[in-house]
């Protein structure tokens, strides 16, 4: 089955496989970029086979839909089966790709609510005399959930012969946040300035922490101010239109019968 993954994988573009890989990692799933891209392949044929039957048994409806529409205009069949099939290839390469896009932002959420107790544990580690790779390596407990396991794997990469340093600087390629590249990159640098790391990471943590409750008050204020329009243009608007429709035929009823009695 690998070797059909493969293949299949191999017939599409060199670009677009290599974001596909990028995409599979930050989404921090299982299967790799190849068979990925074998089945959303599959699937979009499938998808795209449903448009064409659909395309094909809803030719007359869509014509007699038309025809109620735009009088005197027939579509062949070969049309309707045509774009039966584009828009279910169009509609498999849409949900293979939001289940995607989800996989990764749901992934980039959990890690950067969790990131500043990671960090605070961390810097209690240092501060209790660990060196960074301990301190990491103890860090990662399970309630950390993402964090924890690109940890684990970061640290197991440094046992073998890559420096501790390069296998973390990797680690913001599997996990598409900002603020985590931004962190790791303030740590390795002060890990080889000899900075006092772990105020570096208790401080790192503090501003995250800020950063997210001055978030969590933006979407708050958003979601209000979306509410209160939402309510203007349904119901506010149309019933002072009413109200104004109303009272413009009040007004011109009372002077069309102040001009008969005149």
């Amino acid at each position: 089955m690998s070797t059909f993954y493969n293949r299949v994988a191999r017939a599409l573009p060199v670009s677009f496989q290599d974001r596909a890989d990028r995409q599979v990692k930050e989404a921090g799933l299982r299967e790799d970029s190849t068979t990925w891209l074998a089945k959303t392949t599959i699937v979009t044929f499938l998808f795209a086979v449903i448009g064409g039957l659909e395309g094909y048994f809803l030719h007359s409806f869509i014509n007699a839909w038309l025809g109620n529409l735009l009088p005197g205009i027939m579509l062949p069949l070969e049309i309707t089966i045509f774009l039966g099939l584009i828009i279910g290839f169009l509609a498999g390469i849409i949900v293979r790709m939001l289940v995607l896009y989800y996989s990764i932002e749901n992934r980039r959420r959990k890690v950067e609510e969790i990131l500043p107790d990671f960090l605070l544990l961390v810097a209690g580690n240092i501060r209790a005399g660990m060196t960074s790779f301990s301190a990491f390596k103890s860090s990662s407990r399970p309630e950390f959930g993402p964090l924890a396991e690109e940890v684990r794997t970061v640290t197991t990469r440094a046992l073998g012969t890559e420096s501790f340093g390069n296998a973390l600087s990797t680690i913001s390629q599997r996990i598409k946040s900002r603020s985590l590249s931004e962190t790791v990159r303030f740590f390795l640098q002060a890990v080889r300035s000899g900075g006092k790391v772990a105020q570096i990471l208790e401080n790192t943590s503090s501003d995250l922490r800020r950063t997210q409750d001055l978030k969590k008050e933006l979407e708050s204020s958003t979601r209000t101010y979306v509410i209160f329009v939402a309510f203007v243009m349904v119901i506010a608007t149309p019933l002072l239109m009413a109200v104004s429709v109303e009272f413009v035929t009040l007004i011109t009823r009372i002077q069309s019968q102040n001009t008969f009695l005149t």
